[in-house]
């Protein structure tokens, strides 16, 4: 059985969270400090995570342009 129980809330917004973990992970969005910095291009990011799949966009070639 899958409870929704989320005893976490968030003190500055009020989101629910069912860990702690998560919680602090979460409170990084309401802050501006971005610790992790990409070695390729200017950009920072609050989570290594965050990071990580950025740094795919320097890998991979761009599709934005539709190719005709």
């Amino acid at each position: 059985v899958h409870t929704e129980e989320r005893p976490f809330p968030c003190e500055l917004c009020g989101k629910s969270f069912k860990r702690s973990s998560n919680l602090q992970e979460h409170r990084r969005t309401h802050t501006p400090h971005r610790p992790h910095p990409c070695s390729t291009c200017p950009k920072a990011f609050k989570t290594p995570h965050e990071l990580q799949r950025h740094s795919l966009t320097h890998q991979q070639p761009s599709s934005s342009t539709p190719h005709r």
